[in-house]
């Protein structure tokens, strides 16, 4: 964080020095309208059979259902691998930055809205994390929306500068967050809007009844923890796209899910 705040003051892009402050100070941020709605539709209609079969496994309790491995298209890469994002995330990483896994499509279905204290006296078992948690400290969370988010519908929720905590992954209620007097923020915007968290802050699924959410979803860290896996790179490359086409620092970006050729 000290590191960033010098670093930050040097950085000439008015852009990237804007949102890489609030996202230092915050631990997230969301870029509303940032990608154009056509490319989003783009992308929707690229990979509608894949969007309609998670639809089709929906179930009427909280589910969360994902397709690993989203056949790279130009359209793809330019949401996924976009320059002022990665400007962004490897600024406030302060080093080299790589990609944890394959970009991934995320719907979820909210039937019930439930709190920590219910789903834990109840025994519950959810797919959804509608406690509050954190991720592997040394990555950085892209989530693309492909639908619209707004406070009326299921969404994520944040603890801001909850980053700057020794934090662990154990379970957190609400009721522990209620007594913090800690502010909550929901993360909502229109169908191309950008949320960027760290793997530190804390968060949590905000469920509402009876209402969905799609997503393109993407992991960054600073080079551990790769998730590797040739079936998602098989499923990637399933349109003949031409990985080593991409510019050098994109393929070094993507070099250890996507091995480069010796």
């Amino acid at each position: 964080y000290f590191i960033n705040k010098f670093k930050i003051k040097k950085i000439k892009n008015t852009f990237i020095k804007e949102k890489l402050q609030f996202l230092n100070n915050n631990g997230f941020i969301v870029l509303e309208n940032y990608f154009d709605e056509n490319i989003i539709e783009k992308i929707i209609k690229d990979n509608e059979t894949i969007i309609a079969n998670l639809k089709s496994q929906k179930r009427n309790e909280n589910s969360y259902h994902r397709f690993r491995g989203v056949p790279l298209t130009d359209n793809l890469i330019k949401i996924w691998l976009d320059e002022n994002i990665i400007d962004i995330m490897e600024n406030y990483l302060n080093t080299k930055l790589y990609s944890r896994m394959y970009p991934v499509i995320n719907y979820t279905h909210c039937a019930y809205e439930r709190t920590s204290k219910e789903i834990h006296t109840k025994k519950i078992k959810e797919q959804v994390a509608s406690y509050w948690h954190v991720d592997y400290t040394n990555t950085i969370s892209v989530t693309v929306f492909l639908s619209d988010v707004d406070k009326s519908k299921t969404r994520m929720q944040v603890v801001p500068k909850s980053h700057f905590n020794l934090n662990s992954f154990f379970k957190i209620s609400d009721e522990a967050i209620e007594e913090s007097k800690k502010s909550v923020v929901d993360c909502v915007g229109k169908k191309g809007s950008v949320l960027i968290h760290c793997g530190n802050i804390i968060h949590k699924f905000k469920g509402v009844s009876n209402s969905n959410r799609l997503q393109l979803t993407s992991v960054f860290s600073s080079g551990t923890n790769l998730a590797l896996n040739v079936n998602h790179i098989s499923s990637c490359l399933s349109k003949n796209f031409d990985i080593d086409s991409l510019d050098t620092r994109k393929r070094n970006l993507i070099k250890g899910i996507f091995p480069i050729s010796i």
